[in-house]
């Protein structure tokens, strides 16, 4: 299965998921954003590395624990990028990886602007 194209339309975080499985606490979803936009753009920054490098079991191993990562804040297109990166990796598919990637890497500034904005407005809450 390949990814889908990049559509303006599609819901990269289901903030009302998130919130729901958080119990609404505004506090501690403040923390997850910020916690998230620390540390996600490094694990994103290593997977291009190892694909870059053509390294396929290093990049299975990262685009799993980033799939985690987008799953567990309701990030279920971003969570199947992921995996599908980790499939193609797996199958040592390095041209679908890359091309996956540059998606994954698309939607995750999408992401990063759309978490900043929440934050914001939390923030001044």
């Amino acid at each position: 299965m390949r990814n889908t194209p990049i559509d303006a339309t599609e819901v990269l975080i289901e903030f009302d998921k998130l919130q729901h499985r958080i119990g609404r606490n505004a506090d501690f979803l403040r923390d997850l954003i910020s916690l998230f936009l620390s540390s996600q753009p490094k694990d994103i920054g290593s997977l291009r590395q190892a694909i870059d490098a053509g390294d396929l079991s290093r990049s299975k191993r990262i685009a799993h624990r980033i799939a985690g990562a987008f799953a567990s804040l309701a990030m279920d297109i971003m969570a199947h990028s992921a995996l599908e990166i980790e499939r193609q990796a797996a199958a040592g598919d390095l041209v679908a990886c890359n091309t996956s990637m540059t998606e994954l890497e698309a939607r995750f500034e999408i992401v990063k602007s759309q978490l900043a904005s929440e934050l914001g407005r939390m923030t001044r809450r």
